[in-house]
């Protein structure tokens, strides 16, 4: 699969083809691989609208969809015309995993062929080795560089986990029940099992992921399944819902009540608290309800720059619109914030940033007392660095993790 630079030069390549003539000749996009024409009916269907699409004399079945700069407005309007044409629901998720002719046209041909479950999508393919699954962040969407993706599946397979709903075809209504990390990480486990039916399994996860890997473990082992290896990248030092911040604010609110009533007396107090007679103020608990939405809206503005970012995003992993994005977001992120996650007897490896290491390695903290047993490895200074600057050491530490 050609690397995002190379994506991004064959998208400026078209975009000026364009400008100078209408359609553009295959030979002049400086194309490598020969020419392979159509074998059947259903490859000459499939070439000729990839053709009208891209713009293209002639297209290959085995032309890559990204080696001829295809982005995510191609792989939307590809998905809606082979549907039409052929009556086979198609997605640009689809377009992103099958991303030939030649591929395309088997599953068109092929009633029974296998496809992914909607919150998969294929990273890298091949590999002899056990495939990986890695989830996502908090924020729900699955991005991971191309360069990343290379150096952890060196002979391995990898599929990325995508919050349900940002597919692209699964219609929103469907998952308004998935409100919890317990039913996510059901979903997930199925779409694992799908994939590989038996264990053992190796699952990754970054960031607030690291919550939905370890419901994922426990009920694979629960049902009888091993874990050949859970990695953690820079995982969330506490969970929402037992944040210490939280937990601060209760021990402050209890201390002034407590001040209150030494200082005012508890007659005082309870004219203070109920009021009197319809009088005075009235204190109320705070409203999880309330804080909850609070908590969303900071997240909100979170996302919404994120969506700002996204032609940051490989193409390959663009499977839904900004709105889209933000709808599912706010909604996985709710699920995190009432979450209360259990204990995973077994082991972790994990990577974590120096600005975390304290608040996550500490005797008392969270992941020791989750978790039976964990390795670790710092690595950059902030949350950043681990998936920036420090990107391809990140991507050796799985890869050694798994090996």
């Amino acid at each position: 699969m050609a690397n995002q630079t190379q994506i991004a030069g064959k998208a400026d390549q078209r975009a000026d083809l364009v400008g100078a003539e209408e359609t553009i000749r295959r030979a002049d996009l400086g194309l490598a691989a020969e020419c392979v024409p159509p074998r059947n009916e259903v490859e000459r269907k499939l070439s000729a609208i990839w053709q009208e699409v891209f713009g293209i004399d002639v297209v290959g079945v085995t032309d890559d969809f990204f080696e001829l700069g295809g982005d995510s407005l191609n792989a939307t309007t590809l998905a809606a015309e082979i549907e039409a044409t052929f009556g086979r629901r198609f997605t640009p998720a689809d377009i992103i995993t099958l991303s030939t002719v030649a591929q395309q046209a088997q599953v068109v041909a092929d009633a029974n062929a296998l496809r992914l479950p909607a919150c998969l999508i294929l990273g890298r393919a091949g590999g002899a080795k056990p495939p990986l699954f890695m989830v996502h962040g908090g924020k729900g969407f699955a991005f991971f560089r191309p360069a990343f993706l290379d150096i952890v599946g060196e002979d391995r397979p990898i599929y990325l986990f995508q919050a349900p709903g940002l597919d692209g075809r699964t219609p929103l209504d469907s998952i308004d029940e998935m409100t919890t990390v317990e039913q996510i990480a059901s979903m997930y486990v199925d779409a694992i099992r799908s994939i590989q039916p038996n264990g053992p399994f190796h699952i990754a996860a970054i960031c607030a992921g690291s919550f939905i890997a370890i419901e994922m473990c426990n009920q694979l082992e629960n049902a009888g399944h091993t874990i050949g290896r859970l990695v953690l990248l820079d995982p969330t030092p506490v969970p929402p819902k037992i944040k210490p911040s939280a937990v601060k604010e209760k021990e402050k609110k209890q201390r002034i009540k407590k001040t209150s009533k030494q200082r005012l007396g508890a007659r005082f107090l309870d004219f203070f608290t109920r009021g009197h007679e319809g009088e005075g103020k009235t204190e109320k608990s705070p409203d999880p309800t309330e804080m909850l939405r609070k908590k969303l809206d900071a997240h909100r503005e979170m996302v919404e720059k994120r969506v700002e970012q996204m032609a940051e995003v490989p193409v390959q992993q663009r499977s839904y619109t900004a709105e889209r994005l933000l709808k599912i977001s706010l909604q996985f992120r709710a699920a995190l914030y009432r979450h209360v996650p259990r204990r995973y007897p077994g082991r972790a490896t994990m990577l974590v940033s120096s600005i975390r290491a304290e608040e996550t390695l500490a005797d008392t903290a969270f992941w020791p007392n989750h978790l039976g047993s964990m390795q670790y490895e710092v690595l950059g200074s902030d949350h950043s660095d681990v998936f920036n600057e420090n990107l391809e050491e990140t991507a050796r530490f799985v890869r050694d993790a798994l090996n």
